[in-house]
């Protein structure tokens, strides 16, 4: 299987690679260089992730409840997206919840839904979609 991701997926990406790679839970993604420098973050798959949270619950029934928890959080996960889908990808308001994330190191804010257009007051909306406007990581309203 030469040329394989799945034997060597490190060898993939130059030593100037940076940004988040969606993943399997394949081992070799854990022990990649740039993984380990902190130049690529891995997110693993909520399908994934998922099943496993399916597993657990039917599985252990003691663990029911707390597996059927993350469940409807993933439901929620995957419902967000199909909101978020809809809109074009180079939308103000994305623009302005990655600006937030960069100037706090890359950390999402502690309410994402605080950035969402129909979460947004007319006045906000109005403001960001302005020519002038900057946003600001303080202004979430």
């Amino acid at each position: 299987m030469q040329g394989s991701i799945s034997l060597a997926p490190g060898t993939n990406f130059g030593d100037a690679v940076q940004g988040v790679l969606m993943v399997d839970r394949y081992i070799a993604y854990k022990i990649m260089r740039q993984v380990k420098e902190g130049k690529l973050l891995l997110a693993f798959c909520w399908a994934h992730v998922r099943r496993d949270f399916v597993r657990v619950g039917k599985g252990y029934p003691e663990l029911t409840a707390w597996a059927l928890t993350w469940l409807r959080r993933i439901r929620e996960l995957y419902r967000l997206n199909r909101q978020r889908l809809r809109h074009p990808r180079e939308t103000t308001e994305l623009n302005w919840y990655l600006e937030v994330c960069a100037a706090s190191g890359g950390k999402p804010p502690v309410d994402p839904a605080s950035f969402l257009p129909w979460n947004l007051s007319a006045t906000r909306l109005a403001d960001l979609r302005s020519p002038t406007s900057s946003p600001s990581a303080a202004d979430s309203s």
